[in-house]
């Protein structure tokens, strides 16, 4: 289920998400008859993408248990966006109002780039710089720079991994973005990419990832901050 939600509802907040002309999911109503134009698919498609994002950064337990405290809590009256968050706060303990808004009040989303990288026989470690990503490869103009609370989630061949990379044997692919839990984009070097490509092809990296891949592959290109025959 996971893989094709990555390959529709995923694939397509991140396509509509990467113009100029998108906009935030949370926006303010001032009339009852602005809900339909603002309700489109970029709010229910990355709205989905984001609520994927908080259950992998909480924990399937700490998602459930806030969400169901929240509609116990506010079953007879009206809400807003911080009270959801509020309640995710008090079942994991996690900052989680701060985290969200960068994803709920601005349009647009990150791309990560590997900018260093050290690699030993047991482990890596990577250093990773953010930007606001754009589909047609223009940037962002003078004081529009965006910034991204962003969980890094990762896995290798020895599967989930959390606040280090360990490695199973030298040179071993690392995948960042476990799973496509963030939509954001990926931009790989080239000494990372020979090594995904053979999980790719040896099918050690799950579907999700690996559609990932190929996806952020193709839009990088198109973007023109990679090129075609890496």
């Amino acid at each position: 289920m996971w893989g094709q939600f990555t390959t529709d509802h995923f694939a397509s907040s991140l396509r509509l998400d990467g113009m100029q002309s998108s906009h935030p999911i949370q926006v303010p109503i001032a009339h009852a008859e602005e809900v339909e134009e603002v309700f489109d698919a970029i709010s229910y498609y990355k709205g989905a993408s984001v609520v994927k994002m908080i259950s992998a950064m909480l924990g399937k337990d700490n998602f459930r248990k806030g969400l169901a405290n929240y509609m116990d809590k506010y079953k007879y009256s009206n809400t807003e966006t911080v009270d959801l968050w509020k309640c995710w706060e008090d079942a994991s303990g996690m900052p989680v109002g701060a985290m969200m808004a960068s994803w709920t009040e601005q349009m647009g989303f990150p791309i990560l780039n590997i900018t260093n990288e050290t690699w030993e026989n047991d482990k890596v470690t990577l250093e990773v710089e953010q930007s606001w990503f754009l589909a047609d490869g223009s940037e962002a103009l003078q004081g529009e720079d965006k910034k991204w609370c962003i969980p890094v989630m990762t896995c290798t061949s020895a599967g989930t991994q959390e606040d280090t990379v360990p490695l199973t044997r030298p040179n071993d692919w690392v995948k960042i973005n476990l799973a496509q839990e963030v939509p954001m984009r990926v931009l790989y070097t080239s000494t990372m990419m020979d090594p995904l490509a053979e999980g790719s092809q040896s099918k050690l990296l799950p579907v999700s990832d690996r559609a990932g891949l190929l996806a952020d592959a193709y839009a990088l290109v198109k973007a023109g901050q990679m090129k075609p025959d890496v």
